[in-house]
C-alpha cells in the first residue's frame, strides 16, 4: 500500500537540540527510510506502531496537510520518526 523512500538508508544525521522527546536532541540518528504523513497516521491508528504514535503525540501540529519529509531512524537502537526540519548534518 505504501512505498518507503529507502534512498536515505544508512545516512547518519544529528537530531536538533530542540527535540527533547526521550532525550534524543543532539544525538546521532541513522536513517532507515522516508515515509509520508499518511503512512505515519495509518501505522499509528491501524497497526499500533509506537514510533508513529510517539511522533504524533510529540508533534500535534502535524496534520494530513503536512507536506514536509518524514523519516524513520534509530537513535541508540530505538526507532523514532522525525521531520526533515528536526535534522542537521553531523
Amino acid at each position: 500500500m505504501f512505498k518507503h523512500d529507502e534512498s536515505v538508508a544508512g545516512e547518519k544525521r544529528r537530531v536538533i537540540e530542540d527535540v527533547t522527546h526521550q532525550g534524543i536532541g543532539g544525538k546521532e540518528i541513522t536513517l532507515e527510510f522516508g515515509l509520508s504523513v499518511d503512512e505515519v497516521f495509518h501505522l499509528c491508528v491501524c497497526e499500533g506502531n509506537w514510533a508513529c504514535k510517539n511522533f504524533l503525540d510529540r508533534r500535534k501540529d502535524i496534520t494530513g496537510a503536512y507536506k514536509g519529509k518524514l523519516y524513520y531512524g534509530k537513535v541508540e537502537g530505538l526507532g523514532y520518526i522525525v521531520t526533515e526540519e528536526e535534522l542537521m548534518d553531523l
